[in-house]
């Protein structure tokens, strides 16, 4: 990798938004710098990663390491890290995914075309359709008269901002195994969920085993509205960028109980419950298209600070 691990650094800390700057614990960010660093590295490299992805997103024709993670070296861009991926972990719609690029998002715009014809080139034997970019909300303005679509938003809060406890019509309770008839009961609510939203089908639930690692190694909370279960809330201590903190892993309300504004007082009360020494904020990450999801983020005092943006080739 041509790239050190400090020019990594500098490059990744230009991408926090202004706002966000007095929320990072600067020793915590390199430490999960130096996580990713290593994991790029490995994953650029190991055998074991590109054969297992061969086997799970097989391309006729693609060997195993045609899927590890690749170098690109673009004139008048510079370097950047890129890998394939598919949406959903479905062949028929793949995408290719900027890790890193160490140019700044004005000249990596002004050069769109380039990267797309050498990304295009490189990736010839995927057929990607899009690249999708890791960007500070403010920078999503800047990139209207490009063919793009928005994947995802991360909101965020600081866990050291105040909740208020008022009105929060809901109770939570900390579990720690999920039943198999209740998991069911979760799981089908993603197939009322698609039902109603088709665009978003690709968005899964929990695997009963990840619920069941969560319940021991996060936290996992089931959701009651006057002493009904109501849903299912998921998070976990980790990292994504420059956000690190709680992540929410996965939330359902079940279909009867949307509408009440129960998300988003349920992620308030969980928000007032949590230790937040040395953790940094709550987030998640929301398909563009979800808008009561986003909404009932944004009750909860989450807000949009990045996206995940698809640039289309």
């Amino acid at each position: 990798m041509n790239t050190t691990f400090d020019q990594y650094c500098q490059r990744q800390n230009k991408d926090i938004p202004t706002e966000l700057i007095a929320e990072i614990d600067s020793d915590r960010w390199r430490e999960n710098l130096r996580e990713d660093y290593e994991l790029l590295l490995h994953r650029m490299s190991d055998s074991t990663f590109g054969q297992n992805y061969q086997k799970s997103c097989s391309i006729p024709g693609a060997l195993p390491q045609d899927y590890l993670y690749r170098e690109l070296n673009i004139d008048a861009v510079g370097h950047m890290i890129t890998s394939i991926r598919f949406l959903g972990r479905d062949i028929t719609k793949p995408f290719v995914e900027i890790e890193f690029i160490d140019c700044g998002w004005d000249t990596f715009f002004a050069e769109i075309e380039k990267v797309k014809e050498a990304i295009s080139l490189s990736y010839q034997i995927f057929a990607p359709r899009s690249i999708r970019i890791f960007i500070p909300i403010a920078w999503t303005a800047a990139i209207s008269d490009i063919a793009h679509t928005v994947d995802q938003y991360i909101l965020s809060r600081p866990l050291r901002h105040t909740v208020s406890n008022e009105n929060m019509r809901v109770d939570i309770e900390r579990i720690y195994e999920l039943s198999s008839s209740g998991y069911q009961l979760y799981r089908n609510e993603y197939e009322v969920f698609h039902s109603a939203q088709p665009a978003l089908a690709h968005v899964k639930p929990l695997r009963h085993d990840q619920v069941t690692d969560l319940c021991i190694n996060g936290r996992v909370y089931k959701i009651y509205s006057q002493g009904d279960w109501a849903g299912l809330c998921c998070i976990e201590e980790s990292h994504e960028k420059f956000y690190y903190g709680y992540y929410i892993a996965g939330q359902v309300t079940f279909d009867r109980f949307k509408g009440k504004g129960i998300a988003s007082a349920v992620q308030s009360k969980i928000i007032s419950e949590l230790p937040s020494e040395g953790l940094g904020f709550m987030y998640g990450t929301i398909e563009s298209v979800n808008l009561p999801s986003i909404r009932s983020a944004q009750k909860a005092g989450r807000e949009k600070t990045a996206a995940y943006v698809f640039i289309h080739l």
